[in-house]
């Protein structure tokens, strides 16, 4: 459809243009010019260095993003099951992750400070396929991932308003609420954190702290700011569960044997 294609050339352009603008995807020209003047405290006192920090933490935040969701990846596969995972948990989880990257992408926002959205649900979208097939369930799953991933590619473009867009994003509260509180919930009834990888829910609270740092630094976004806190919140009660409930799984095996 031509209409599509025109809207994805004219979101990509204002992407490419937004990046050019940087010096080694670091450096404003002004601070590029403080730095290889050496001029220490202009450099500072313009806010270059934190500028700079941001920037940096945001592709780290990326580059960490591929990461992720490996570890619990291959814990289900591992497994051959994807028990302790809540499986609507991680459909909401995905929409957010959906949702962010149209909005980000859409309002023009530099790519570091939303670049690790796209990724990670992609991961999603492998990590609901596997529950499903070991659940005998591939035909839904693979359908549901074709059905999402298409909704992702119509949301970066013109054909979804962006006012309907932007109200999608406010409600991001409830989604990630949505998405949290399920995952809180069936560990708490389990008193077990099942196939929950730690270090996949360690890097979660670890990077929405980083994440929060650089929305503050490079987007003039309240709502953008109140749902990364909320996110924080969250999933640090969710790495607090496992501190809780660290030899739990091991108990509760040797019960059943």
């Amino acid at each position: 459809n031509l209409r599509l294609v025109n809207s994805t050339i004219k979101l990509c352009a204002r992407f490419n243009m937004a990046e050019s603008q940087l010096i080694w995807l670091l450096f404003t020209p002004h601070c590029f010019d403080l730095f290889t003047q050496f001029s220490v405290k202009e450099f500072i006192d313009d806010g270059c260095a934190v500028s700079i920090i941001s920037k940096a933490l945001g592709y780290a935040i990326i580059c960490g993003s591929f990461a992720l969701k490996l570890p619990q990846i291959l814990k289900i596969v591992n497994a051959k099951s994807g028990a302790g995972l809540s499986v609507i948990s991680l459909v909401i989880e995905s929409l957010g992750f959906l949702v962010t990257t149209a909005y980000f992408y859409r309002q023009g926002y530099p790519a570091s400070t939303y670049g690790e959205s796209p990724i990670i649900f992609t991961q999603n979208m492998i990590i609901i396929a596997l529950i499903c097939a070991y659940n005998s369930q591939l035909t839904l799953g693979a359908l549901f991932v074709v059905a999402y991933s298409a909704f992702f590619v119509v949301s970066m473009t013109e054909y979804l308003p962006m006012i309907v867009l932007q109200q999608i994003y406010a409600s991001n509260l409830f989604i990630i609420l949505g998405s949290r509180l399920p995952q809180i919930y069936a560990i708490f009834k389990l008193k077990s954190t099942g196939n929950n990888a730690f270090i996949t829910w360690f890097l979660n609270f670890g990077g929405s702290l980083a994440r929060l740092f650089t929305t503050m630094q490079e987007v003039e976004d309240t709502m953008a700011l109140v749902l990364i806190c909320l996110s924080v919140v969250c999933n640090g009660i969710i790495v607090l569960q496992f501190i809780l409930y660290w030899n739990a799984s091991d108990e509760i095996k040797k019960k059943k044997e």
